[in-house]
């Protein structure tokens, strides 16, 4: 990565770790700082992302609540390391709140559930952007 020279890093990651639940949110947390210290020499800034919230967006689908709430467990977890060695962009946060606001129809033009439409990609952007 030294080699490349990059000024910014941006480091997404939680979304899939999450899933460990509880019991795996310290070695999580060891790992991201081991990263963040292998990065380090780079002399670059670093950019975290916080990881995208879980919902079902049919309401006959089973819930993903439980889920959801490890997920931000390791979100505000991201938060803490983040603000202590980089900025934080709450991607998390900012979906959650057009979740909990916006019509299901809207929805579904930018999230699946867990994953991101061509649509929600252009509002990621933007949201970063901003």
């Amino acid at each position: 990565v030294k080699e490349l020279q990059p000024t910014v890093i941006v480091l997404a990651y939680g979304q899939n770790e999450a899933f460990a639940g509880p019991a795996g949110l310290e070695a999580f947390l060891n790992q991201y700082r081991k990263l963040c210290a292998d990065l380090t020499p780079t002399g670059a800034r670093f950019m975290f992302v916080t990881p995208l919230p879980l919902f079902s967006p049919d309401p006959q689908l089973p819930s993903l609540k439980e889920t959801d709430q490890q997920r931000q467990a390791y979100g505000d977890a991201i938060v803490a390391l983040g603000s202590s060695l980089g900025c934080v962009v709450d991607l998390g946060g900012a979906i959650q709140r057009e979740i909990e606001t916006a019509p299901v129809a809207k929805l579904a033009e930018h999230y699946e559930g867990m994953h991101l439409t061509p649509a929600g990609y252009r509002w990621v952007a933007e949201t970063l952007l901003a």
